[in-house]
């Protein structure tokens, strides 16, 4: 489980929390604090799983969370045993600053072993100094009016997923490269999806969809994605720049 933080940024506003009621999913009793530059969500009530949707008594939830242009800022998937963790879930930095309010925090159960993908809670904040999406002068027409699904990158504004692309799942925690063997001090974890795009000329790595750019990853640590709607779809084999 990602790290607790031990101080909270000065520049944070934690607005408002939504509990998505369900049955068999992971529910979470407590609160979220979104800052400028980190989320965290433990101390202020349990987190009950209770959705085998990896069978053998484990269920694997997603973390996701978008600022107000809809820029995917931290995206990750994890993964515990049935039962209540009284802490709640945790706490982590996003990978991606956020450019504008309101920032939108969700957790999802994932799909799998039978059960769809199945949204259970939602949180949103706001960031001292940024200007919130469709405001005058905050850039934009028009807030996002509904919650993007995994992969959410699918919707991320002013990025182009070519034809045929395919979603592919990392098998392992890895630096994202700008270019390839060109280290970025971006973390991506195992169990994340991603769109696919192609390989490099060397096809040591495979190009991918992230917020509102691209970056590479090692081609060994990518694999079909097993589950819904993709079922082991192969990734792409295709060169690219």
């Amino acid at each position: 489980m990602p790290k607790k933080l031990f101080s909270i940024p000065l520049i944070l506003v934690l607005v408002f929390v939504l509990g998505l009621a369900a049955v068999n999913a992971s529910v979470y009793n407590g609160t979220v604090v979104l800052t400028c530059t980190d989320w965290t969500a433990m101390n202020t009530g349990s987190h009950i799983l209770d959705r085998n949707n990896l069978s053998s008594n484990l269920e694997n939830f997603l973390i996701n969370i978008w600022d107000g242009a809809g820029t995917l800022l931290y995206s990750r998937g994890f993964t515990n045993v049935l039962g209540t963790y009284a802490v709640g879930i945790g706490s982590d930095p996003y990978d991606v600053a956020p450019q504008y309010n309101p920032i939108r925090w969700q957790l999802s159960s994932a799909a799998g072993n039978g059960l769809p993908l199945q949204i259970d809670f939602e949180a949103t904040g706001t960031c001292d100094g940024l200007p919130t999406y469709g405001s005058v002068g905050g850039g934009g027409s028009e807030p996002p009016t509904s919650s993007p699904q995994p992969p959410a990158v699918s919707s991320t504004p002013g990025t182009v997923i070519p034809s045929g692309s395919v979603v592919g799942l990392l098998t392992a925690d890895t630096l994202a490269s700008y270019a390839p063997g060109l280290s970025t001090d971006i973390t991506l974890h195992a169990g994340q999806t991603f769109w696919v795009v192609g390989l490099d000329t060397t096809e040591a790595y495979y190009k991918i969809v992230l917020a509102n750019g691209y970056l590479w990853v090692p081609a060994a640590l990518m694999v079909p994605t097993p589950g819904a709607p993709w079922y082991s779809t192969p990734l792409p084999t295709r060169i690219v720049d």
